[in-house]
């Protein structure tokens, strides 16, 4: 039975230290992106959410995204140690999945971060925009996607390059 809670405890603990660490990394990443929030656009944009309280909504939009990046950058890599070299050993294979891997993960982070906003939400009903999705919104939801991406990808990639092959 202790064993049980033992394998438990060397999966979970590990898993809970790196969700913490992430939602840490979170709430720097939204105090960085804090003056994209000067952009009425961009602030009109949290208003849609959970909560009533576009602030609170921002902050639960980077903790969920720094997550799931988090998590995902983690199975690129933990990925790419398993599929390709034996333990203790990198190899040139492996280097160049991680590097492919992080790439795309970048690519399709912008993409989506992008459309979500500008093209999914307006679709299925989230009008969020006074300005009819001019130009100018898409420029300002744009380069907000890139500085998020920019500070948060990146502090993501940090956090799972030096907590899990260290912890899992």
């Amino acid at each position: 039975m202790s064993h049980g809670f033992a394998i438990v405890g060397t999966v979970l603990v590990p898993l809970i230290k790196l969700a913490i660490s992430s939602i840490l990394l979170a709430c720097v990443v939204a105090g960085i992106c804090t003056p994209l929030l000067l952009f009425s656009r961009v602030r009109a944009l949290f208003i849609i959410g959970v909560t009533n309280r576009w602030l609170l909504n921002y902050v639960l939009v980077i903790v969920a995204i720094a997550v799931v990046q988090v998590f995902l950058i983690g199975a690129i890599l933990v990925g790419g140690d398993a599929l390709f070299s034996p333990p203790g050993m990198d190899s040139p294979a492996e280097d160049a999945f991680l590097f492919r891997g992080l790439i795309v993960l970048i690519g399709v982070s912008l993409v989506l971060l992008w459309l979500i906003p500008v093209v999914i939400l307006p679709r299925i009903g989230y009008d969020w925009d006074p300005h009819e999705y001019d130009l100018t919104t898409m420029v300002v939801i744009g380069g907000s996607v890139l500085w998020y991406q920019i500070v948060g990808f990146f502090g993501s990639v940090l956090l799972a390059t030096i907590y899990i092959p260290n912890n899992l």
